[in-house]
């Protein structure tokens, strides 16, 4: 009897000082989520079975004045066995085997596209994680318990300035409307004037992604309804051309807006775009589905970013097929 006890005693003096050091150290060693990082981790002695994963992009949009959502594209690798990326708890609450984004301080992460995946044995998959990053909290994703990655965390110490940015927008918003109420340009409406200027550089770039650019305030200044909704996405009949928004769920801001425009109308808001100051930062070719997915094609994608007076930058996303896709949102990178 004694002796068990004693050995009860080594064993939660080895529970209570060596584990959580080296879950300490782990945590320490753990890389960092960005593009081109790579972990493995195995489930077995001699390394023949085992998952390794590798960023292949990333990519930031504001959402809100105080958080920002990351959209990291993943390539999963199983050796060796078959792995499961979906998770469950148990009847005492414990996890089962899955992938996970563990939140080690308040504020939970969203995770997406991890429903119900398997990856066959010697076999590969891409999956897209969606997670909302918030400032002086630390995220990871894990596997079954284990770190792999260490997710950045978000500084929105640029926000105080673009506080202040927003307050001279929002006066020079309504004192735009109030010029619009009593003036109309070439026989147009007053909500076909707002809705044409919303679709010009100077107020995408300023506007998406700022907190008063809301859904309700948008309906209610340019004179529309949803005419469809697909995936978390809103769609807008603007008298231009369709309009997509994407509206984050806390205060229903606007944190990505795009839409199509064809022939000369394309050209010449690409022009303007490099007029009001965007910089291309890259280009590449992409698969392009045209009416419905019933027609694919290589196009080509460029990638257009603008500094802010205010803090951050607005990126414009440009995508070149049979029509021109512009897709705008704001980023702090």
């Amino acid at each position: 009897m004694k002796q068990v006890k004693f050995s009860s005693a080594i064993y939660l003096l080895i529970c209570g000082v060596f584990i959580p050091q080296l879950l300490l150290a782990q945590q320490e060693n753990i890389p960092l989520l960005e593009k081109g990082a790579i972990s493995k981790m195995t489930f077995d002695k001699k390394g023949k079975k085992s998952l390794e994963l590798e960023v292949l992009n990333l990519r930031f949009s504001d959402s809100t004045n105080y958080s920002c959502r990351m959209y990291a594209l993943l390539g999963l690798k199983s050796v060796g066995r078959e792995t499961k990326l979906s998770s469950s708890q148990d009847f005492f609450g414990n996890y089962q085997e899955g992938l996970l984004l563990n939140k080690h301080e308040q504020r939970g992460v969203t995770v997406s596209a991890l429903s119900d995946r398997i990856i066959p044995k010697n076999d590969s998959v891409v999956i897209l994680i969606i997670s909302y990053l918030h400032d002086n909290n630390i995220s990871t994703l894990s596997y079954n318990g284990i770190d792999l990655f260490k997710l950045p965390l978000y500084d929105n110490t640029e926000y105080n300035k673009r506080k202040e940015y927003n307050k001279r927008l929002i006066e020079q918003r309504n004192n735009e409307i109030k010029r619009d109420s009593v003036s109309r340009l070439k026989g147009k409406s007053v909500y076909e004037e707002r809705c044409n200027e919303l679709l010009t550089p100077q107020y995408l770039a300023n506007w998406v992604g700022a907190s008063f650019f809301t859904k309700e305030q948008i309906e209610k200044d340019c004179g529309v309804s949803p005419i469809a909704y697909n995936g978390g996405k809103v769609f807008y009949d603007f008298p231009k051309c369709p309009v997509t928004m994407e509206f984050e769920d806390t205060n229903n801001v606007c944190v990505e807006l795009s839409f199509r425009l064809f022939g000369e109308d394309g050209y010449n808001m690409k022009k303007s775009l490099i007029a009001y100051g965007y910089k291309l930062q890259g280009k590449s070719e992409d698969l392009i589905a045209e009416n419905n997915f019933m027609d694919l094609q290589i196009g080509k994608r460029s990638t257009y970013k603008l500094k802010l007076k205010q803090g951050g930058y607005s990126i414009c996303i440009v995508t070149e097929g049979q029509a021109m896709m512009f897709t705008f949102y704001r980023s702090n990178r």
